[in-house]
């Protein structure tokens, strides 16, 4: 994700108050992964979704906030 995406990403999570953690691995995934559909995801689905949020941990070592 370039420097912009990733501004505009974390903008749109603020206002939403939602976690940019989210929002990058959604944009990342295609999911919305949430408590109400864990059980209706597959485990390959459920592990792509933690690797992006991973990928966004490890992306953001050492990134200003």
């Amino acid at each position: 994700m370039g420097r912009y995406e990733k501004d505009v990403a974390e903008a749109m999570a603020a206002a939403a108050d939602i976690d940019p953690r989210l929002v990058y691995a959604s944009r990342k995934t295609g999911l919305l992964v949430a408590e109400e559909n864990l059980d209706k995801l597959s485990e390959e689905a459920l592990e792509e979704w933690n690797t992006a949020l991973d990928e966004y941990d490890e992306r953001m070592k050492g990134e200003p906030s």
